[in-house]
């Protein structure tokens, strides 16, 4: 690793993420996920700081949170709250940090939202849902037809309706690369052959063995860099409008305005969805080990409420209901994108 002095990342308008003494850490994390330097004076929401060895805790109490190999960092349960010190091991991942770092965020006010978002004749749109949900197709549609993409998967929105996304590796259907064919000109060509290998794989077996079928069908994606397939994210925008999609049996799309307690109650149960591994992870690992307890993570059921219900108050909430598998041009001709 390469020694270097702290590096502020500005994550919103006010939070910082802070990285010591590794500019390499600091680099792929801002390229991961488009951040930029802070401004003077932000107050980091979490400092990371690599271990001296590669197990080196942060105190006696701290756990192990770790993916593998040297993908991981230590955390001490009784000190994680904002300002908290995450000590890294040499080859921990964005990919690993990021929904702890989520869980801070939630207690400073920011609403880590499982969604797509991309920018439309001057409003900010959102599409969040669970897993298969039709948020990607919305976003590379949307982008094939002019729109700025702001964010995939994850984006960070601040209690007065800003919000920055965050650039996670795109999965991209192979009828998505059919659809949107100079999109799907930017993907890597040996992905795209693997991934045409498992189709026909799973059209070969089909009814016969339908569990191995669905799981040929499931690897039919192709992973690929954001910035490579639809270019630089915007950010900087403030949440106008947000679709909940959701798939149901019937072949129409259909899109109405919902009231804000079914909006609470559909874009909550989604927000709990992506904090369940965290509170998962803490609850094993506490119940096995013992010792020191989160405060935070003993109230992130009740936190990801006050936050939803701050976000529905504020932004356009609607419902996004479709079958699946859908075509891409469909969600955002019911979204309103029109050529």
């Amino acid at each position: 690793m390469t020694a270097a002095a702290a590096v502020d990342l500005a994550l919103t308008a006010d939070a910082s993420l802070r990285v010591e003494d590794c500019d390499e850490l600091a680099t792929r994390i801002a390229r991961a996920w488009t951040l930029r330097p802070a401004a003077p004076g932000s107050r980091p929401v979490c400092v990371l700081r690599m271990a001296d060895g590669a197990h080196t805790p942060a105190s006696p109490t701290a756990r192990l949170v770790q993916r593998h190999g040297g993908d991981g960092f230590w955390i001490d349960f009784d000190d994680f709250r904002p300002g908290c010190t995450l000590v890294c091991l040499p080859d921990v991942t964005p990919a690993t940090l990021l929904p702890w770092l989520n869980v801070l965020l939630l207690d400073v006010g920011v609403i880590p939202l499982h969604a797509a978002a991309f920018a439309w004749d001057g409003l900010a749109v959102g599409v969040t849902g669970a897993a298969h949900s039709g948020k990607t197709g919305a976003l590379l549609a949307a982008v094939d037809r002019g729109a700025t993409p702001l964010g995939d998967e994850c984006v960070w929105c601040t209690s007065g309706g800003g919000l920055h996304g965050i650039t996670l590796p795109v999965e991209v259907r192979l009828d998505y690369a059919r659809e949107l064919p100079r999109l799907g000109a930017r993907l890597p060509a040996g992905a795209v052959c693997r991934a045409r290998a498992y189709e026909a794989a799973a059209g070969a077996v089909g009814r016969a063995m339908p569990e191995l079928s669905r799981k040929f069908t499931r690897r039919a994606r192709v992973v690929a860099d954001p910035h490579d397939l639809v270019g630089d994210y915007g950010t900087g925008r403030r949440m106008d409008r947000l679709f909940v999609s959701v798939r149901h049996p019937d072949p129409d799309v259909v899109v109405r305005d919902i009231p804000d307690s079914e909006a609470r109650a559909l874009v909550g149960d989604i927000q709990m969805a992506e904090h369940r591994p965290v509170a998962t992870r803490y609850r094993q690992m506490t119940a096995k080990s013992g010792g020191p307890r989160s405060e935070l993570l003993d109230r992130l059921e009740g936190l990801v409420s006050d936050r939803i219900d701050t976000l529905v108050s504020t932004v356009d909430v609607r419902l996004l209901a479709h079958p699946y598998p859908i075509e891409a041009r469909r969600l955002v001709e019911a979204i309103g994108l029109e050529r």
